[in-house]
């Protein structure tokens, strides 16, 4: 789940500098086929570049999470040695995805209820057929369209309905509630985001001056009739952003948009500037696993001692770190469970103590595992690997080269355990071995 919020919020920062881009750049031409293309492609480019990042390598480091069944000291400080807190369960971590689910079934909830009101209109509507539209006469205050419905008030009485009711069918026929749906999915999914629901409201503008430009080509209004029938409806402000209104509250910048000088098509070569962005931020977010290879090909394989390896202690002790647990002790967690033989040694620990990389190598996992908690695995030269589980945060991310001696990250108390402290271990070739013979 780590890795997931992650990745949300590297979808975010991409969307966020896109659409920055448009927004101070781009959005004031008035090329609104091509400023619409363009609002709706920052939605994939942005969810696709991360994604891409954590598919993309030129070689996949393998992180095997080990199955837990770490054995619990008898004493962490603790003034009960009853109550085992799973901290696992209400982690931040957990608390934030709990978060984020309510916050993605809110969204998702507004927009079914929304369309269900729309059927709930219909139902008690008097439907006239005219070619491909359906004019639904129902109890609402204003004209809108939803796809190729257009709704229209019972008792409409505004003497420029037929042009109300051609520019509500131009929104049918660029199929803008398409784009609706697409950009409401999108914030439902990244509704933490401010910024995407600015995104909305350009895309709605956008919408507008689209039609408006269309209907007065069609030069079946004039131009001052039109801007006259968009003052009159100015002082209306209700909007549902699902569905295309004739009289939205960004009546000023439709007149404006109107009234002004078509841009200069050479202008439309400032679009380009999206590529190269797209391409440096797609190359920030691959660079490192590169480098990540590189680095172990030509470093990690360097590190031999008379034991293979020599790993220093991951906690800075007078002398040594002060051991609650050692590698190997047949003990039981609770009286009816079946004793375990202890893969590794716990290091007693104040929450937040800075733990040590033991030896170089590369992260292989910087995540929260369950009932190990928030765990570190370092893949080292000649088969070996180091385990610190339980942390409180991370100094590293995965596929980073550390170095010996390098803060990786601070101890904790997350995961199945009784208080905090480190759980170290090491594995050689898989098997986990007894570190006290490693560590110096």
């Amino acid at each position: 789940m780590y890795n997931h919020l992650i990745y949300l919020l590297e979808v975010s920062l991409i969307f966020v500098l896109l659409y920055s881009i448009f927004r101070f750049m781009l959005s004031k031409h008035t090329f609104h086929n091509l400023n619409r293309f363009v609002l709706l492609m920052i939605i994939p480019i942005s969810i696709s570049i991360p994604f891409i990042k954590s598919i993309y390598s030129f070689e996949v480091i393998p992180s095997n999470i080990p199955v837990f069944n770490e054995m619990h000291s008898e004493n962490f400080g603790t003034n009960s040695t009853n109550y085992i807190t799973h901290f696992s369960e209400f982690s931040y971590i957990k608390l934030l995805s709990i978060i984020y689910a309510i916050g993605i079934f809110i969204s998702f909830y507004k927009t079914l209820k929304a369309i269900f009101h729309l059927y709930k209109l219909r139902k008690n509507a008097i439907v006239k057929h005219s070619n491909k539209y359906q004019l639904i006469y129902c109890e609402t205050k204003e004209t809108f369209s939803f796809f190729n419905w257009i709704f229209i008030p019972f008792e409409s009485i505004h003497q420029s309905e037929k042009i109300i009711i051609d520019h509500e069918k131009q929104h049918a026929n660029f199929h803008h509630t398409l784009d609706r749906l697409v950009t409401e999915i999108f914030i439902a999914f990244f509704w933490f985001n401010p910024v995407v629901y600015l995104f909305r409201k350009t895309l709605s503008a956008v919408h507008e001056y689209q039609v408006d430009a269309r209907v007065l080509k069609d030069k079946s209004i004039s131009t001052t009739e039109y801007l006259q029938l968009l003052l009159y409806t100015i002082n209306n402000s209700y909007i549902k952003y699902l569905y295309s209104y004739f009289n939205q509250s960004m009546i000023k910048n439709r007149v404006e948009m109107i009234c002004k000088s078509k841009t200069n098509n050479l202008l439309r070569f400032k679009y380009l500037i999206l590529i190269p962005i797209c391409f440096v931020c797609l190359l920030s977010f691959t660079k490192r696993e590169f480098s990540v290879t590189k680095t172990l090909e030509t470093n990690i394989t360097t590190d031999k001692t008379s034991k293979d390896n020599s790993f220093i202690y991951p906690l800075k002790g007078s002398p040594k770190p002060y051991i609650t647990s050692h590698f190997g002790v047949n003990r039981k967690l609770f009286k009816k469970l079946k004793a375990k033989i202890h893969n590794g040694i716990d290091f007693k620990a104040k929450v937040n103590t800075p733990i040590f990389a033991s030896s170089d190598g590369v992260v292989t996992s910087a995540s929260f595992e369950g009932n190990w908690g928030n765990l570190i695995i370092i893949k080292h030269a000649n088969g070996y690997e180091t385990l610190y589980a339980h942390l409180n945060k991370f100094k590293c991310k995965k596929n980073q080269f550390v170095k010996k001696g390098e803060i990786i990250g601070y101890t904790g108390k997350t995961g199945l355990i009784k208080g905090p402290h480190l759980h170290y271990a090491i594995k050689h070739n898989g098997i986990y071995v007894n570190p006290i013979n490693y560590l110096e």
